[in-house]
Order: C-alpha cells, then sequence, then structure tokens
C-alpha cells in the first residue's frame, strides 16, 4: 500500500498567507548528446574501483532549522553536482529534481549529461521490476515506466507534503566522503509545497522496505553499509539551528550523558523506526492516559508532534481544564488547536506567559523518558514584524491508515543525540551539548 510520509512544513501553514509562485514551464534541457538508458545494472566492478574505504564513522554537518523551515538537510552529491537534501528517517527514497522538472522550485539540479557515470535506468531492466512486491500502483505488466521518458523506469512516491514523479536514474552519491552507487528517483514532476528553498530533494534514512516508488530500489544508508564499509548505524543530533549527522557509529563527544538504548519495535519485515509509547503522557505530574498512544514512529522528516484525533482531543480537554489562566488557550478560537481545523495554533502570549504552561513527558520504549518544556512544544514565530509563539502539537486522520498512533517529530528529538542502532534492532537517546558541539 501506499507509504505517506508527514512532512509538515507548519511554518508556512499556520501564520502566514500562502505565497503561490508561478508553475515552472517545463524547460528541456540542451544535451550535448542523447540521454543514455542502460540496462542491467552490473557496475561491481566499477563501483569497487571507486568507492573508498572509510573511517570508522562520518560527521556531516546538518543545516536547517524549527521556526523558518521546517526541516534539517545535507549537501549530498550526485555525479559531482551537489544538491541540498532533507534528512528524513520517516520514508526511504533518494529523490531530487532534473532539469525541466515541472513545479520544481529548487535551487540546484541533477543533470545526467554532466555526470560520468549517470544514466537513466531501462524499464526493461530486471530491476525495473515491481511485480515481486507488496508496493502499490503496480501495472499488471511488473513494469512502472516514467509518463515523462517511456523507455526508462519511472517512480512515483506520495508524502504528507505533495507527491513527485520521474525516471529512475543511477549514480555515485557522495555524503561526507562516503561513496556508494545507486538507484534514486529523477523528479521531473512536483507538487510547489514538496521542498522549501534551499531544499531540493528528499533523502529517506529508514528501512528498504519503505522504499516503494512503485520499485523498490536500495536506500542511501543501506548502500552506504554494503558499500562503504560502514557500521550499520547512524546518530542525529538537532539544534535549534542546525546539527549534526553521524554515519556508521557514534559521536560520543557531543552528548551531556551516557546513551539510553530501547528496543524498536519493528514491523515485519522493517519499515519506520517504529517505538512503544506505553498508552500514556506525564503532563507536570499527572499521568494522562491517551487513547491512541500505544506506538509511533521517530521522524526527522516531520516538524511537529502529531497525534490522533481522539488523542490530541484529550490533551486539549486536559489543557482547557487545567491552564484556562493562559491567554487565549480557552477562548472560543483557541490557539491550542491543530493547524489541520483551518484554525490558527498560535498566540501572541510572550515567553513568560507561556511559562506558566506544563511540561510534557513522552516515555519512549519504556526506558527514556523525553521531556518537552513550553519552550520546546510551542516554538516563536515572527511574521511581519508581529511575534507569537505556535504550538508544536497537532493531530492527523491519516495516522492510523499508517498503522501509527504517533509521530515524534523535530520538536521532539531536538535537543537530543538520537542512535538509530539498525545492527541491534534498538533506538538510544541522549540530551544533547549546545549546538551538538
Amino acid at each position: 500500500m501506499a507509504m505517506l510520509v508527514f512532512y509538515l512544513l507548519a511554518f508556512f501553514l499556520l501564520v502566514s498567507t500562502t505565497c503561490s509562485s508561478p508553475a515552472v514551464l517545463l524547460k528541456m534541457e540542451k544535451k550535448a548528446a542523447p540521454y543514455v538508458i542502460g540496462g542491467e545494472s552490473g557496475l561491481a566492478a566499477l563501483r569497487m574501483a571507486e568507492y573508498q574505504r572509510t573511517p570508522e564513522r562520518n560527521n556531516i554537518t546538518l543545516k536547517g532549522n524549527i521556526p523558518v523551515l521546517g526541516v534539517y538537510y545535507v549537501n549530498l552529491t550526485i555525479g559531482g553536482q551537489t544538491i541540498a537534501v532533507q534528512v528524513d528517517t520517516g520514508s526511504s527514497n533518494l529523490a531530487v529534481p532534473l532539469h525541466g522538472c515541472r513545479n520544481c522550485h529548487s535551487y540546484a539540479y541533477y543533470s545526467v549529461t554532466k555526470s560520468k557515470h549517470g544514466k537513466y535506468l531501462s524499464c526493461l531492466s530486471s530491476a525495473c521490476n515491481c511485480s515481486s512486491s507488496s508496493c502499490y500502483h503496480c501495472p499488471s505488466s511488473g513494469r512502472y515506466c516514467s509518463a515523462q521518458l517511456p523507455a526508462a523506469c519511472g517512480f512515483h512516491i506520495r508524502y504528507g507534503s505533495g507527491a513527485i514523479e520521474g525516471p529512475v536514474v543511477e549514480d555515485f552519491i557522495n555524503l561526507g566522503g562516503l561513496r556508494a552507487y545507486l538507484a534514486f528517483g529523477g523528479m521531473l514532476n512536483s507538487t510547489p509545497q514538496f521542498e522549501p528553498s534551499p531544499v531540493s530533494g528528499i533523502m529517506g534514512m529508514a528501512y528498504k522496505n519503505l522504499a516503494c516508488s512503485p520499485n523498490t530500489f536500495e536506500p542511501v544508508f543501506d548502500a552506504l553499509v554494503n558499500q562503504a564499509n560502514i557500521s550499520n548505524i547512524f546518530s542525529l543530533c538537532l539544534n535549534r539551528s542546525g546539527g549534526r549527522l553521524t554515519l556508521g557509529g557514534i559521536d560520543p563527544s557531543i552528548n551531556a550523558t551516557d546513551i539510553t538504548y530501547v528496543p524498536l519495535n519493528l514491523a515485519n519485515p522493517p519499515t519506520y523506526y517504529r517505538v512503544n509509547l506505553g498508552g500514556s503522557i506525564v503532563v507536570n505530574t499527572s499521568k494522562l492516559a491517551l487513547p491512541e498512544f500505544d506506538v509511533g514512529i521517530v521522524d526527522s522528516g516531520t516538524t511537529l508532534l502529531v497525534l490522533t484525533p481522539n488523542s490530541f482531543k484529550t490533551l486539549k480537554n486536559y489543557m482547557e481544564t487545567n491552564y484556562c489562566h493562559i491567554r487565549g488557550l480557552c477562548d472560543l478560537h483557541s490557539w491550542w488547536t491543530s493547524n489541520q481545523t483551518g484554525l490558527n495554533p498560535c498566540t501572541k502570549a510572550n515567553a513568560s506567559e507561556l511559562k506558566a504552561l506544563p511540561n510534557i513527558t513522552i516515555t519512549v520504549g519504556g526506558g527514556v523518558n523525553i521531556t518537552l518544556t513550553s519552550e520546546d512544544y510551542m516554538y516563536p514565530y515572527t511574521h511581519h514584524g508581529e511575534s507569537y509563539h505556535c504550538l508544536g502539537i497537532m493531530s492527523s486522520k491519516g495516522l492510523s491508515s499508517l498503522g501509527l498512533q504517533a509521530i515524534l517529530g523535530d520538536v521532539v528529538i531536538r535537543k537530543h543525540v538520537v542512535v538509530f542502532d539498525r545492527a541491534h534492532e534498538r533506538i538510544g537517546f541522549a540530551p544533547s551539548l549546545r549546538h551538538c558541539m
């Protein structure tokens, strides 16, 4: 079935009127030679000759933030061309815009003709066969070809922020000095809301079984583990601005304490980084049972803490019962509302007023307590010179279709080192040092 990823650019939805840019006309790139459509991948010798054995771990600087962009991203080099891609632990595909992409408002585009080894994957290739997968939209022929380049294998992905499609491309990627050869989506059609500037593409870091497009290709991190001689573990540290991605291990120099690990509650086969949540949260010192809060995912590609409508309503009722003295919280048009209601979840209450709001503690995996202060779940936002604080918690009806009850997004995992220890099917947390440095 279709796996939707809730990538929520809350800051563009909450207090601002949407700025719509004119659609970008399809501009076909002038090519020095006809584009290449390869047959079987079969570049094992080339891969072995080209990639380099690497250190035990690689630290990569993350850029981005919550209040302005709502995403964290890295610079990825593909075929010698550098493109900014969102780091998303809630999806598994790599997709970047190609020259001529319709509605791609990107700073950078990938070109097959500018790469020494890049080529479009043939739709006749055995790698372009979705008949044996459980992915959605697989034609009866078992081959999903590109609508834009019919001779090439195609991909189509729908995210929470929009849909993208185009041909499948093969080339070398370089991430922090680590190299691998893989197949990825080349976007020739996109919805305008897909990625905010200056981010051009998306790099999924979850498991391969989530990479339905409808063909299933090896994700970036899997390829680096298999080809670049690194361990099957990576870690993220997100700060208010920027952060760090560590591939192949952890960097203990940025932990404020030792890392506490809990088991992942993986599906069979694994897809998302699922964790047990225990069915309740703690509001200051009071335990609050939530009707649908048993399992969730840890997702750097989601900005907010996302709850089911029933859980959000239970928390909202508790807040209105106990915290009506906070300005605007119990008004007819309360700011304690989900941005999917069409109401504005932002308030002009200042930081000192908001300190009266309670801490919210989430227990992950039965062993890690993550406490969110009002400073964490009420993020500052400035619009036309006016200062607001906006609620970093929302509801979504779409969670149930994913078999989920919560998404722990950036407002939850920020200020922590999060270790995705895939080799041992566990996830670790530790408070991070300031600026993840």
